[in-house]
C-alpha cells in the first residue's frame, strides 16, 4: 500500500524549519537538524584508528605477494630477524590459522576447499595477498624489515579476465575444484522468454572493477588485557561480525574478544567483513603479549581491499511493436576475484534485482561467479543493484530506439503501478511500495526536459562539435532486511541514552536517532545520547550496511522508546496524581497534565519515581523482508566530439526513501551515492595487465574524482511510506549510486547517436569517446539517424 507523496525540493523553502543550534531545539521528525557528528570531525577532535595512542606497541609491516599466481617455495626471514628494532617475522605456519569461509549461500554451509588464508601458506592467487608480517618497534622499522623478506614464488598460469577464467583449459585456482565457476544459478527449465516478442534487442555490457578507496583505509589496533582479552579496535561497518570472526579464528571465546570501533572514514560496504590482516594482528598480539598495530598505505589498500562491480553482462529484452515488454533474457558473469569470500553477495543481489521498476511477465537468468587471479570482490556501494540497473536501463535504451519510441514513453508503459503493490517479481524480490511513475514525471519537469530536448535538437541541426546529451535512469534497489537491537534508557538527571546495534561511519546516527527518541520525549537534542560500535557497551548488534541503519536500528529504538514512554508516563500520572490518559510530554523533557501546563514533573522527577528495571527497555527490530526505495536520475552532459572531453553539466535526481527523518541527512547520503556512481561511468576503473598485474596502485593512477569534478546535484524526493517498519522509512545510502552511473552512460551515448554509436562500456574516456564520435573502434555503432 502506498503513502502520500509529498514532494519536496532539496534546497531550503520557506517552509522547512532549519535547526541552526541543534543542542537547543527538540528534533521533530522531518525536520532539517544539524548533524551532531560533524563538530568533532571538522576540529579534529574525533579519533579514527591511526590517532589512537599506541606507546609501546608494536607495529605490523605485512610482506605481499608480487605474483599473481603461485607455489611458494621458501620464505626467507633472516635478514629482516637481525633488523634493528624486530621483534618478530611470522608466516603462515608460524601462527596455525583457520581460513575465512566464504559467505553463506543458500545452496548450503561454506565450503572449506575456498576458504580465504589469512596468510597464503602453500599457493598464492593475486598480487597483495599477504604471505608474512613484520613486528617492530616502530612502523619505519617494520617496514624497511619487511623489504628484506625473500619470498621464493613458482610462477604459475594466472587468469585475469572472468570470461577467459570459463574457457576450457583456462589456468585453475584451486587444486581439485576442476573448474573456476564456483556460484551458479540456471533457470529452472529452458522455456523461451522471448518467444512472443515482435522486436528483439540484444547487447553485452561490461560493468568494470572498481576500487572503494575510503578516506581512511583499513588497519586493527590490538591490546591484549590483563584478564586474556584482545581489546580490538578496528576500522568496521559490523563489530559484533568481526569479534565473531576474531574468536572462530583465534580459536576463543566470543566473551575474550573486545571490538570497539572509533571514527570511521568511510566503508562503502568495503568494511563490511572481517580482513585476514586484521585477524593476523590480532593472532600476533596474543602470541607475543604486546599491542599491535597496523594501518594500510594507500597502495595497500588498493589491492588488499576488496573491490567492486566486475559483472559482464549479456542481455536480450523482447517487446511487441506496442511497447510492452514481454520478457527477459540474462546472462551474467560476475568476477569474484582470488577467493568466494563476499563477492556471492553481489552476485546475488544483481539477480535479484534485474528487473528493476517494470513489469516483465517472464524473465530467464543465467548467473555464473568464477574465481580470477586478482583482488578479491565484495559489497560496494550498492552492490549489485547498479550492475542490474545499469544493464536493465541500457536495454530499454536500445529496445526504444529499435522501436522507434521515446524512451520516457517506453518506460512509462511498463513501470509498476501503485495499485500493483505488494509485488512479487519473477526473480523473487517482494517491493514493498512504489510510485514509479510519480518520481519519472518529477525528474523530467526539475530537469525542463521537453526544453533540454529542444536545446539538443537545435546542436545538432548546426552540426556542432560539442553535442548535448541527455540520459534518463529509473530504478529501484534493496535496503534493509533482519534484525537490529536498540535501547532507550532514562538516567536519574533526565538524560536518555540510546544504545544501538548499528555501528555509524559517516551516516549521522547520532543526528538521526537522537531525532527518533527526542521527538517521542519532546526532549532537545543534547538530552539524547548515543552508545554504539563497542561490544561490551552494545549487548549485541549487527552494524551498518546495506542501508539499514534508519530503518531497522531507528525502528529499535522508536519501539523501545515507546515502552520507555509509556512507563514514565504512569509514573508522571501518580506523581500529578492525574488520569494517565491526561499526561502528555511536555516541551522539554517533562510530563504535564494536558491543558495545566503550569502542572508538570521534569523526567529527572520521573526517573526517581521508577524502579529500575523500569528505566530501560531494548529489544532487537527484526524486519524479515527488505524494503525498496527507488528514484529517478537525469544527466545532461556537453561532448566535445574533437576531443572526446565530458562535461557532466547537470545532474538532477529524485529519490524516494519513505519517511525522511532529516532532509539534510538524505540529501548528504545521495550525493555521495551520486558521486560514486558518476565516478564509476566517467573515470574509475581498477586495472591489471594480461599477467595479472595491478596498474592503477596509487591516487595518481587510478582515477577518482574530486569536487571540481562535479557539477551541483539537484535533489529532490517524493515520499512513498513502507509498511514493513512502524516508522514508513526505507534506506537511502545507495539508490545514487544505482541510478548514476546507468542515467551518465545513458546520457553520453545519447550525445553521441548521431554518429551511429549505440553503446560504449564504462568508464567513458575521452580517449574511448573520440574514438566512438571519430568512428574508431571501441564503441558499438548502429544505424545513423535520418
Amino acid at each position: 500500500m502506498s503513502g502520500p507523496r509529498l514532494p519536496r525540493r532539496a534546497e531550503t523553502s520557506a517552509n522547512d524549519r532549519v535547526t541552526t543550534d541543534p543542542a537547543l531545539t527538540v528534533p521533530i521528525l522531518g525536520e532539517r537538524v544539524e548533524r551532531r557528528e560533524d563538530p568533532p570531525l571538522l576540529t579534529g577532535e574525533a579519533k579514527f584508528l591511526a590517532d589512537l595512542d599506541s606507546t609501546g606497541a608494536l607495529h605490523a609491516a605485512f610482506v605481499r605477494s608480487a605474483v599473481p599466481h603461485g607455489i611458494i617455495a621458501s620464505i626467507e626471514t633472516s635478514a629482516a630477524l637481525s633488523a634493528p628494532g624486530v621483534v618478530a617475522v611470522l608466516a603462515a605456519a608460524d601462527l596455525d590459522l583457520g581460513d575465512l569461509p566464504e559467505w553463506p549461500r543458500a545452496e548450503g554451509p561454506p565450503r572449506p576447499e575456498l576458504g580465504r588464508p589469512c596468510l597464503a601458506g602453500e599457493r598464492v592467487r593475486f598480487v597483495g595477498e599477504a604471505v608474512a608480517v613484520v613486528l617492530a618497534e616502530s612502523e619505519a622499522l617494520a617496514v624497511d624489515a619487511a623489504e628484506q623478506v625473500v619470498v621464493e614464488i613458482e610462477a604459475l598460469p594466472a587468469v585475469i579476465d572472468p570470461m577467459a577464467a570459463l574457457e576450457p583449459g583456462a589456468p585453475l585456482l584451486f587444486p581439485g575444484i576442476e573448474t573456476n565457476v564456483v556460484l551458479e544459478t540456471t533457470p529452472a527449465d529452458e522455456h523461451d522468454v522471448l518467444a512472443d516478442a515482435e522486436v528483439v534487442v540484444r547487447a553485452s555490457f561490461v560493468n568494470r572493477r572498481v576500487a572503494p578507496v575510503p578516506l581512511e583505509p583499513n588497519g586493527a589496533f590490538v591490546r591484549p588485557l590483563e584478564d586474556g582479552t584482545l581489546e580490538c579496535h578496528l576500522s568496521t561497518q559490523t563489530p559484533f561480525g568481526c569479534r565473531a570472526g576474531l574468536a572462530r579464528a583465534l580459536g576463543r571465546d566470543e566473551s575474550e574478544v573486545w571490538v570497539r570501533t572509533p571514527a570511521v572514514g568511510g566503508g562503502f560496504g568495503a568494511k563490511g567483513g572481517l580482513y585476514p590482516e586484521q585477524v593476523v594482528v590480532a593472532a600476533a598480539a596474543a602470541l607475543l603479549g604486546r599491542a599491535v598495530r597496523y594501518v594500510e598505505t594507500r597502495s595497500e589498500n588498493l589491492v588488499a581491499m576488496s573491490h567492486g562491480r566486475g559483472q559482464h553482462q549479456e542481455v536480450a529484452l523482447g517487446a511487441l511493436r506496442d511497447g510492452r515488454i514481454v520478457g527477459l533474457e540474462a546472462r551474467t558473469v560476475t568476477d569474484v576475484g582470488a577467493y568466494c569470500w563476499r563477492g556471492a553477495i553481489p552476485y546475488a543481489t544483481s539477480r535479484l534485482m534485474s528487473t528493476g521498476v517494470y513489469r516483465i511477465p517472464l524473465v530467464k537468468l543465467t548467473s555464473l561467479g568464477v574465481v580470477t587471479n586478482t583482488s578479491p570482490i565484495g559489497p560496494y556501494r550498492g552492490a549489485g543493484r547498479p550492475e542490474a540497473a545499469t544493464m536493465l536501463e541500457r536495454a530499454v535504451e536500445l529496445l526504444a530506439d529499435a522501436l522507434g519510441m521515446d524512451s520516457v514513453e517506453l518506460r512509462r508503459k511498463n513501470l509498476l503501478r501503485p495499485s500493483d503493490f505488494p509485488y512479487t517479481t519473477p526473480t523473487g524480490a517482494s517491493y514493498d511500495s512504489g510510485d514509479y511513475e510519480s518520481v519519472l514525471d518529477a525528474v523530467l519537469e526539475h530537469a525542463g526536459y521537453a526544453d533540454l530536448r529542444a536545446r539538443q535538437a537545435l546542436l545538432r541541426s548546426k552540426s556542432a562539435a560539442r553535442q548535448l546529451g541527455i540520459g534518463l535512469s529509473t530504478f529501484v534497489e534493496i535496503s534493509g532486511s533482519g534484525p537490529e537491537y536498540g535501547s532507550v534508557a532514562l538516567e536519574a538527571d533526565g538524560t536518555l541514552v540510546v544504545t544501538t546495534g548499528s555501528s555509524p561511519h559517516g551516516q549521522g546516527h547520532e543526528t538521526t536517532l537522537g531525532q527518533i527518541v527526542g521527538a517521542l520525549f519532546n526532549v532537545p537534542a543534547h538530552r539524547v545520547r548515543l552508545v554504539h560500535s563497542d561490544t561490551r557497551a552494545v549487548p549485541h548488534g549487527v552494524g551498518t550496511f546495506g542501508s539499514r541503519s534508519g530503518q531497522l536500528g531507528g525502528s529499535a529504538v522508536h519501539n523501545a522508546g515507546l515502552v520507555v514512554l509509556e512507563r514514565s508516563r504512569r509514573a508522571a500520572a501518580r506523581l500529578l496524581e492525574a488520569a494517565e490518559e491526561d499526561v502528555v510530554a511536555g516541551v522539554g523533557g517533562s510530563f504535564a497534565v494536558a491543558g495545566v501546563p503550569s502542572r508538570s514533573v521534569s523526567l529527572a522527577d520521573v526517573a526517581a519515581a521508577l524502579p529500575p528495571e523500569e528505566l530501560q527497555s531494548g529489544a532487537d527490530f527484526v524486519q524479515p523482508q527488505g524494503t525498496y526505495p527507488f528514484g529517478a536520475h537525469l544527466a545532461v552532459v556537453e561532448v566535445d566530439t574533437s576531443t572526446g572531453g565530458v562535461r557532466l553539466c547537470r545532474f538532477v535526481a529524485v529519490d524516494d526513501c519513505g519517511r525522511v527523518i532529516n532532509p539534510a541527512i538524505v540529501e548528504g547520503q545521495v550525493h555521495g551515492g551520486l558521486a560514486q556512481g558518476i565516478a564509476q561511468a566517467l573515470y574509475e576503473e581498477f586495472v591489471y595487465d594480461d599477467r595479472g598485474n595491478p596498474l592503477t596502485t596509487t591516487l595518481a593512477d587510478y582515477e577518482m574524482p574530486s569536487a571540481a569534478e562535479l557539477p551541483s546535484f539537484e535533489t529532490h524526493e517524493t515520499v512513498t511510506f513502507s509498511p514493513r517498519n512502524p516508522l514508513g522509512m526505507k534506506g537511502v545510502g545507495e539508490s545514487g549510486a544505482v541510478g548514476a552511473a546507468a542515467a551518465v552512460l545513458n546520457a553520453v551515448i545519447d550525445a553521441l547517436s548521431p554518429y551511429g554509436v549505440r553503446d560504449l562500456d564504462m568508464p567513458l574516456t575521452p580517449e574511448k569517446v573520440w574514438r566512438a564520435s571519430s568512428g574508431s573502434t571501441g564503441a558499438r555503432r548502429g544505424r545513423r539517424p535520418d
